[in-house]
């Protein structure tokens, strides 16, 4: 354990500027930005915010190293979200029901992780939707719309990525036999105690865990404790302290910046789209160039949203550091008392990781 603290220390200054993404960055902000212009001009600001949300997710996807993968990935990761957030918000009224599912997407999560980077993207998607989702419980028509609304975002990438790269290549018969074989996988891992099936039972595990506490405690924006623990808890156990301590000290960072910001010049409406826009470009750019420095950036993002949706900034900062610090801690003891065998497990890797 004390090797794997000292490898995610060294790691976490480690700044790959070779993989620094200026122009991809832009078209991806550019489908972040659609749905968040569309929202101010109809004075709907929940057109903006679900909408970002399915193309910030979504957008991570055209960034796959595999080019003939990108739409693919990207559909099924729109199609997973959007689904994931509808029942996340109908088992969102009942915390016994938001708990268990938890638990079920965590599984589906980490089983999904073996079977690589891009399967890996899609399932971390669906269980961040259901994650956020939960949080806010609503009837079923209320819930379509939101889907419906991330889907829309979702498909706003897809497009602009089509449009910049017209001749893309996309195998049908590629697709469809990937598919197959990895649900021939799936079972097989389901069937036996391999490694990637106990990181997927404690990893549901702590899904329902996170979930339960924060229910229990009625804690403020408590949803960010299990979409932590869900970023912070790989099969690794390097790469699970990696990400913990580049989560927890990246969010504390881009907080306080955040903060200090909407205290210095406390934006409107109008600045805060473009500075939402800015920290999506940055994070962007920067996500496979290093895993702190970005989280900075996503959480700038994510307390300049919460503002525009009507959120008081110095309460959204606080409440995300203490989550994160929360979630982070979790997945770190979970990790090191529930340890997984070394067996390759289809990882990401850094030019590769989902968010």
């Amino acid at each position: 354990m004390f090797n794997a603290l000292k490898q995610a220390l060294a790691t976490l200054f480690v700044f790959d500027w070779s993989k620094f993404d200026a122009m991809a960055a832009l078209r991806a902000t550019t489908g972040v930005a659609v749905p968040l212009v569309i929202g101010g001009a109809v004075g709907n600001s929940g057109i903006g915010v679900f909408g970002a949300m399915g193309a910030l997710s979504v957008g991570f996807g055209s960034f796959h190293e595999a080019a003939h993968r990108r739409v693919p990935v990207m559909v099924v990761a729109a199609a997973g979200m959007a689904a994931s957030i509808f029942v996340g918000a109908i088992a969102g009224s009942s915390a016994v029901a938001a708990t268990f599912a938890a638990a079920a997407w965590g599984a589906m999560s980490g089983l999904l992780a073996a079977l690589g980077p891009a399967a890996s993207f899609v399932g971390l998607q669906a269980a961040i939707g259901l994650l956020v989702a939960a949080a806010f419980p609503a009837a079923p028509a209320v819930a379509a719309v939101r889907a419906a609304l991330v889907m829309g975002g979702g498909l706003v990438q897809i497009v602009l990525l089509l449009a910049i790269e017209p001749r893309l290549p996309v195998d049908p018969r590629a697709v469809t036999s990937k598919a197959v074989s990895s649900m021939h996988a799936l079972r097989g891992h389901a069937q036996r105690r391999s490694p990637a099936l106990m990181h997927a039972l404690r990893l549901a595990a702590a899904l329902a865990a996170a979930t339960a506490i924060y229910r229990a405690l009625a804690l403020p924006r408590g949803s960010w404790i299990p979409v932590t623990a869900l970023l912070v808890l790989k099969p690794d156990l390097h790469e699970t302290f990696a990400r913990g301590l580049a989560r927890m000290g990246g969010t504390a960072i881009g907080a306080i910046c955040a903060t200090v910001i909407m205290v210095a010049i406390s934006p409107g409406a109008r600045l805060l789209v473009p500075m939402i826009a800015g920290c999506v470009w940055a994070g962007y750019a920067v996500f496979r160039t290093n895993y702190a420095l970005f989280t900075i950036c996503i959480t700038c993002y994510v307390v300049f949203l919460i503002v525009l949706a009507g959120g008081a900034e110095p309460a959204t900062a606080w409440y995300r550091i203490v989550n994160t610090i929360i979630g982070g801690s979790l997945a770190l003891v979970i990790a090191a008392i529930w340890p997984v065998t070394d067996e390759v497990l289809g990882v990401p890797t850094d030019g590769e990781r989902p968010i």
